[in-house]
């Protein structure tokens, strides 16, 4: 049975090459995007989802999606992310904190909601 793997960010990038050689290594892939359009259409070893990971009820849902199609996680990639560069001039505490969001706390919704499964 091929191992499946959760990628986070998977509609550009990194996360969207790292879907195209799991898949081409025969793996089930989860790839997950704020834009579900941007990911590409369901296949028998591909699930799209829809996972603004900033949003912790996102990681949950996204789990159910991955446990509902192919019953477990052995692998999790928290590879979303984004950047806001602006002057230092110009420093804006909003969007760091939108950016720690995204790109910190949102591994850590993540990884609350998949670990318990993959430690099983």
């Amino acid at each position: 049975m091929p191992q499946t793997i959760v990628i986070t960010g998977a509609s550009s990038g990194i996360g969207q090459e790292l879907c195209n050689q799991f898949l081409e290594l025969g793996y089930n892939v989860v790839g997950t995007a704020r834009r579900l359009e941007a990911l590409g259409p369901e296949t028998t070893q591909f699930l799209p989802v829809r996972c603004d990971v900033k949003h912790r009820t996102d990681a949950q849902a996204l789990l159910d999606h991955t446990l509902s199609k192919f019953g477990a996680i052995d692998i999790f990639v928290a590879n979303a992310g984004i950047s806001n560069p602006v002057e230092g001039t110009q420093f804006d505490a909003a969007a760091f904190e939108a950016i720690f969001q995204t790109n910190v706390m949102g591994a850590v919704y993540g990884f609350e909601a998949v670990l318990p499964h993959m430690l099983t």
